[in-house]
């Protein structure tokens, strides 16, 4: 949907705010959409697309590979041209094909054979500790644990992760990590 915002007093302002409204909106994972796109008017002569997926549908990489798609087609109709698109298989039967062909082929093979023997002493479950012992039948059942850092905290360690390259997320997979390796798991 196209949204004007060329009436409103600090079009800027209102444009920033409806981006963070429409990034805020939780996905219903049961019925979707997964990806939400949203065209904005600034003014006459400026527009901004908003684009909110799910990362259960998206990663960096295909993120990327979308903009890079949604600017070529956007470039081609202001310049009134084809757009010249990289080839992607067009169904996933394709896809399955080429994967499958490379998996058969030597290089599949010598990759397959390379992780099958760095895996080999790899443990077929990790055993946390815990309270209780690992039950025999998986139950598939799951729990949640929302803890918030202090502010204080959060903004030290993105000045450290941005120190070092890494997002916060990244930051605090390592501090887990690094937990993890101290307990001797």
């Amino acid at each position: 949907p196209l949204t004007a915002l060329e009436d409103e007093r600090d079009p800027q302002a209102a444009f920033d705010e409806a981006a963070r409204r429409g990034m805020r909106e939780h996905f219903d994972l049961e019925h979707g959409p997964l990806i939400r796109f949203a065209l904005y008017r600034l003014s006459a002569q400026e527009h901004r697309l908003v684009l909110v997926a799910h990362h259960l549908v998206c990663d960096g990489w295909s993120m990327a590979q979308l903009l890079v798609e949604i600017g070529a087609i956007y470039s081609a109709l202001v310049e009134r041209r084809e757009a010249e698109l990289p080839y992607a298989p067009d169904r996933y039967v394709e896809y399955s094909r080429l994967e499958r062909a490379f998996a058969a082929s030597e290089e599949g093979q010598r990759q397959l054979r390379y992780w099958v023997e760095q895996l080999r002493e790899a443990p077929a479950a990790l055993d946390l500790p815990s309270a209780r012992p690992r039950p025999a039948q998986r139950r598939f059942e799951a729990a949640r644990y929302d803890h918030r850092l202090p502010a204080e905290l959060a903004a030290e360690l993105r000045r450290f992760g941005a120190a070092h390259g890494s997002s916060l997320v990244m930051t605090l997979l390592a501090g887990f990590t690094a937990h993890l390796h101290r307990l001797k798991i």
